[in-house]
């Protein structure tokens, strides 16, 4: 089944199971994983914005 179609049916069926009607705020989260890769050193924390540790 497609990530769209998937994503429409877990809708459907939050808001079937409430009735239509939410008490809260929802947020859904859909994650497409290609699998690990590889940074260089420091990369991936330069990407996500933390610093990196100083030579020892």
């Amino acid at each position: 089944m497609s990530i769209p179609e998937t994503l429409s049916r877990l809708i459907h069926s939050i808001l079937g199971y409430h009735h239509g009607h939410l008490a809260d705020d929802a947020t859904i989260l859909l994650l497409h994983w290609h699998g690990p890769t590889r940074f260089d050193p420091g990369e991936a924390e330069a990407l996500v914005g933390l610093a990196q540790a100083g030579p020892e």
